[in-house]
């Protein structure tokens, strides 16, 4: 898309922002959804099986985006289908970059407004995040690339510290019997837990500044990889140290796991602080490639400049995530996104391979 050098970024970064997105959109939900999706402490299995599903379609988005090296989905989707099916397949792509990245800005405020600030309001919180995602996101995609890069090692440290100082109140009892009621809920949990690995559809329009496009599957393969037994971890130690039936009533389980965690000596009064902190990190590397995507999104079909709608969609944005009237109706807006990723995310990528292969465009082999 941009042959600059200072524009491009290598296939471990573009692994990276996957890796980001996918973490920073709900992994502190995550034990409360795959429970009351499942019903029983085996949701930890949907987890893992939900993330082999999400493989298959990272299979698709890999070879759509290998099929047309540096371009985009807003690009290759004109020359699939034409300009107006095209323009209407690239908009729902814009769409759910500007939903997710709406949704984690208020979602990052209110648990931030929760945690760390209380007495500040939730609009001022916003509003700086905003700014200062805008700041980050000018800059281009190799900026945002390297600070996944940089804050990846922290944000996986931290949950697995998180997880391994939990280990202290783990009762095996609290997640047993393992398929104690078959595998029914274990595949009703399915729903839930596959749209938490929404984020790898990034992969549609990162591929195209990647330096070796070829290394496209790789990437967010190993993305989705990477994240399915961290995903598992956190359900399973939340569930063994929280019951099952406290995690899936609780907003933000992962948080009220972090408030129980007791570090001997004083060392940390609040250990929930500071995992407020790492989680409002991986929050901010999650909403940023969101937001700088669907402005570029917006670039390629209006032909402007991407840092036009850098600052143009900022009050949208802000108006959509300062909508939902309470924490409630944002969880719900939340699951609806997840929803409609179904088509970003899935149905639209695995058509448009499908004509590809069939009209005999792009590269075939990639």
């Amino acid at each position: 898309m941009n042959g600059s050098v200072q524009n491009t970024i290598t296939s471990v970064q573009a692994m990276m922002i996957v890796i980001n997105t996918i973490i920073g959109a709900g992994v502190t939900t995550l034990p409360r959804d795959a429970g009351k999706a499942s019903g029983t402490p085996d949701a930890w299995i949907s987890v893992i099986l939900g993330g082999l599903i999400t493989l298959l379609a990272c299979y698709v988005v890999g070879r759509l985006s290998q099929r047309f090296p540096g371009q985009t989905f807003f690009q290759y989707s004109l020359q699939i289908w034409g300009k107006p099916i095209g323009k209407i397949l690239g908009f729902l792509l814009i769409l759910y970059f500007f939903l997710i990245a709406a949704w984690q800005i208020r979602a990052m405020g209110e648990l931030i407004r929760f945690y760390l600030l209380d007495n500040t309001p939730i609009e001022v919180i916003m509003l700086v995040f905003l700014w200062i995602g805008v700041y980050l996101a000018d800059g281009g995609i190799r900026p945002i690339a390297r600070l996944c890069e940089l804050f990846f090692p922290v944000l996986v440290i931290s949950l697995l510290l998180t997880l391994f100082l939990a280990l202290n109140d783990f009762r095996l009892d609290n997640i047993r019997p393992i398929l104690g009621d078959g595998i029914l809920p274990v595949i009703k949990g399915l729903k839930s837990t596959c749209l938490s690995f929404t984020g790898f559809e990034v992969m549609l329009v990162i591929a195209a500044f990647m330096k070796d496009p070829k290394q496209a599957m790789k990437a967010v393969t190993i993305g989705v990889l990477a994240v399915i037994p961290l995903y598992a971890l956190v359900v399973f130690v939340t569930y063994g140290a929280m019951t099952f039936e406290e995690s899936k009533s609780i907003t933000w389980p992962l948080m009220s796991l972090a408030k129980t965690i007791d570090i001997p000596g004083g060392f940390f009064d609040r250990f929930e602080a500071l995992i407020s902190v790492m989680w409002v990190i991986a929050n901010y590397t999650s909403f940023v490639p969101n937001y700088y995507l669907a402005c570029q999104g917006m670039s390629s079909l209006f032909k402007k400049d991407y840092r036009v709608f850098l600052l143009g969609l900022l009050p949208l944005v802000y108006m959509v995530s300062i909508f939902p009237e309470n924490l409630n109706v944002v969880m719900k807006l939340g699951a609806s996104i997840g929803y409609f990723d179904i088509l970003p995310g899935g149905l639209v990528p695995l058509v448009c391979l499908i004509m590809a292969k069939i009209r005999r465009i792009g590269i075939a082999k990639g």
